[in-house]
């Protein structure tokens, strides 16, 4: 079993090297969407996540995440999450609030409890604090907001509704995101930051527009005990329609005065995943969540380009 567990560690860090994109908005670390080892009735948790990237641009980033979880009764789970970034890059290093997440599970049936069944609604509301400007400078007697890669947030109120199957071996995860807000209040245009009035390593993304989108997560557990998970697997994230921006500068590029798409922001982002959760005391748990991008978007504007992802946590139960 060690030996199982090592080649696939030793294939997904050699993936680290070979593949960009990811398009995963955190999503499937919401909820039920998430494996995880089983819980008691009448918990109350407390877990801190910190998740280290390197994105588009060689942008790198340390996202602190923090989520309080509680159950209602034997059927209802919810959770709470605020989440924060500090990017690195050629423009700026700076840190910024993101986004304050209400989660909700419903359980169909308490069958997880007896054979480890467990299906579920998951559904969300996740709101952004800094509306997509978190990271900006002082420009014109106004701001000039820096691209979405340094970014905290996606800047719009999203929510979501999936459906999830798990048993002792394998996890489903299907639904969907939408955007509520039709905007967030990115400013981003290269000539704020001399870079030209096209630049095709950051293109615009004033007032950015993005569409709905279908996520998945699917997972085998290569190992499971009651204190142990290990999980391999992958996520998905389909975007209907190319992201836009407001063009409000009639640049000489080929864009129109008010909102143009960006070309190839579209389409099917496919990540391979793994997940390790360790419970080792009664009211303690460790995990790590990392992922590498297998298929990518030839654009990304919405600052979700990612060559890899780690994230470790700490959990502990009231």
């Amino acid at each position: 079993m060690i030996n199982r567990i090592y080649c696939l560690l030793v294939l997904f860090l050699v993936q680290i090297s070979l593949a960009q994109g990811s398009g995963d908005t955190n999503i499937s670390m919401y909820g039920n969407v998430a494996p995880h080892l089983d819980r008691k009735e009448n918990y109350f948790s407390v877990a801190t996540y910190f998740r280290f990237d390197n994105g588009k641009n060689d942008v790198f980033s340390i996202a602190p995440y923090i989520c309080l979880s509680t159950d209602v009764n034997e059927q209802l789970d919810f959770q709470l999450w605020l989440t924060s970034k500090y990017a690195s890059g050629d423009l700026v290093d700076g840190f910024s609030i993101g986004d304050v997440s209400f989660i909700g599970t419903y359980h169909f049936t308490n069958s997880f409890l007896k054979d480890g069944k467990d299906q579920t609604i998951d559904f969300g509301l996740i709101s952004s604090i800094s509306g997509g400007k978190g990271l900006k400078k002082d420009f014109n007697n106004s701001y000039a907001a820096y691209p979405m890669e340094y970014q905290s947030t996606l800047g719009t109120i999203d929510l979501f509704l999936g459906y999830t199957f798990k048993n002792r071996k394998i996890n489903f995860s299907l639904g969907y995101q939408q955007p509520l807000t039709s905007k967030n209040q990115n400013n981003f245009y290269p000539r704020y930051f001399e870079l030209g009035d096209f630049n095709t390593n950051y293109p615009p993304s004033n007032e950015m527009k993005r569409s709905g989108n279908i996520y998945s997560r699917v997972g085998y557990n290569v190992l499971k005990e009651s204190n142990l998970i290990f999980n391999v697997g992958a996520t998905t994230f389909y975007k209907f329609k190319n992201d836009q921006f407001y063009d409000a500068n009639t640049y000489p590029y080929g864009y129109e005065l008010g909102y143009n798409e960006v070309n190839d922001t579209k389409g099917l982002a496919l990540n391979g995943v793994l997940q390790f959760n360790y419970r080792f005391s009664k009211n303690a748990e460790v995990s790590i969540y990392a992922g590498v991008p297998l298929i990518e978007r030839t654009e990304y504007i919405d600052g979700l380009s990612r060559s890899f992802f780690v994230t470790p946590g700490f959990l502990w139960n009231f």
